[in-house]
């Protein structure tokens, strides 16, 4: 990886060798329009996990996005829940330049996330893309 001037990491080279800016969060990298959302949710194939449900369609806009949804009903305050959103980004930008396709993705939260910690979430999340063939199977995170 390479060091910027300010000692931060600025970019890595993902598994399929591209570069990938690792401090961008960018919007690029967010499904933000209902639109989008709703065709993913009505068309997209499902992944079945213990603490999540993953929809994902092939993207048309060219490069992996996101969105995330945690309802009040996992759980109450707004700082828990934009925790599990945090930690679940950073999960995708992990990886977000080396799934085979880009995808449009949805993942949505269930009970019993807030037990989880951060590698629990990356272990489960990477290993259905893995079953799902959306990343190679012998990469390692």
């Amino acid at each position: 990886m390479r060091r910027a001037a300010s000692g931060f990491q600025s970019r890595s080279i993902s598994a399929r060798g591209t570069i990938v800016n690792s401090l961008s969060r960018g919007s690029d990298a967010r499904l933000r329009k209902r639109s989008d959302i709703a065709r993913c949710q009505n068309t997209g194939a499902k992944i079945h996990c213990k603490h999540f449900l993953v929809l994902f369609i092939p993207s048309e806009a060219g490069t992996s996005r996101l969105a995330i949804a945690v309802t009040t009903k996992l759980e109450k305050r707004a700082t828990a829940r934009n925790q599990i959103k945090r930690r679940l980004r950073e999960v995708f930008r992990a990886v977000r330049g080396d799934f085979a396709k880009p995808v449009d993705m949805v993942v949505i939260a269930r009970r019993d996330i807030q037990s989880c910690s951060f590698n629990d979430y990356k272990r489960e999340l990477i290993g259905a893309w893995k079953g799902q063939g959306l990343l190679p199977k012998t990469t390692v995170y």
